[in-house]
């Protein structure tokens, strides 16, 4: 798909690994790209420059997984419930608004 990395993509990467993995070394999920549907919900991790604890998001356009984040994501089968990335992620990681959307993985 289209992409294209802002000017200093890889310093803030850095940055951004450095201090997830001083403050939440048992990270599951990062968004590297999304769109804030509420950023009153969301609330920072403390001593960080650019880390969030982040409610529904939607726009998903990156992303970065633990290997404990990949495996919880795969121990649910995901291909075999098809759903959009935007709604998947959020439900994994228990910030999806809709409830109704468990029912899918439920299932």
């Amino acid at each position: 798909d289209d992409v294209r990395f802002r000017p200093n993509f890889r310093p803030d990467l850095e940055t951004v690994m450095t201090e997830v993995g001083q403050h939440d070394p048992n990270w599951d999920l990062l968004y590297l790209g999304r769109k804030v549907l509420n950023s009153k919900r969301e609330v920072w991790v403390p001593k960080t420059s650019r880390l969030v604890k982040p409610h529904y998001s939607y726009w998903t356009v990156g992303y970065a997984l633990s290997n404990a984040g990949a495996r919880k994501l795969l121990a649910q089968n995901p291909k075999g419930k098809m759903i959009a990335v935007d709604e998947y992620l959020p439900l994994m990681f228990d910030a999806h608004p809709k409830l109704v959307f468990l029912r899918v993985l439920e299932s």
